[in-house]
């Protein structure tokens, strides 16, 4: 069973239904990231394989080499080649993990002077929410407000000092162990 689509999904699909092909073109060739690519930027580690495919198979429609024919131009191919080579990483879970993980993200904290009585439960929400997303495991628990009972602020505590992330930071490796020609290559840069 399918599940129900939110307003802003609708309005999502309805937006990228219209681009044309100089649209998705354009973006392709400006966007440095694989997600602005598939025309998926707007929603980045937040959209679902479902949409990374079907976002694919809209490009492909335009792009592919083999529906251009003789009317393949070098723009084409190069616009098609981003197209494939983001497909192929966002489809891998491991590529897209390790792609997501190297996307740049907010970590500041707000300075001691900006917190107040008032806005403490607010702004440092929201920083907690931020690194939210790089947990596996869900729900998370909030910072509650002064009112929250003490067992809530001890599970938050608790989930936070045993905070576990799906982040990866193999692209700050010195080699890469895909372009190994060999297992023994790849043991090697292993170590």
């Amino acid at each position: 069973m399918e599940e129900e689509k939110t307003e802003d999904d609708k309005k999502y699909d309805k937006k990228r239904n219209k681009k044309t092909k100089e649209d998705i073109a354009r973006e392709a060739l400006e966007m440095e990231d694989l997600y602005g690519t598939l025309g998926l930027g707007d929603k980045l580690f937040e959209a679902s394989d479902k949409e990374i495919h079907s976002s694919y198979k809209k490009a492909a429609l335009h792009f592919h080499p083999d529906k251009l024919g003789d009317k393949l131009t070098e723009k084409d191919k190069a616009v098609w080649l981003k197209i494939q080579t983001a497909y192929d990483t966002l489809s891998d879970p491991g590529r897209r993990k390790k792609y997501d993980s190297s996307l740049p993200f907010e970590d500041k904290i707000p300075e001691k002077s900006d917190i107040t009585p008032a806005n403490f439960y607010t702004k440092l929400s929201e920083v907690f929410q931020a690194n939210a997303r790089f947990s596996t495991i869900k729900p998370i628990p909030t910072i509650g407000d002064e009112n929250t009972p003490i067992d809530e602020v001890k599970k938050f505590y608790k989930f936070w000092d045993n905070f576990k992330t799906w982040r990866e930071f193999s692209q700050y490796d010195e080699y890469d162990q895909n372009d190994a020609e060999d297992r023994y290559e790849k043991r090697w840069m292993e170590k």
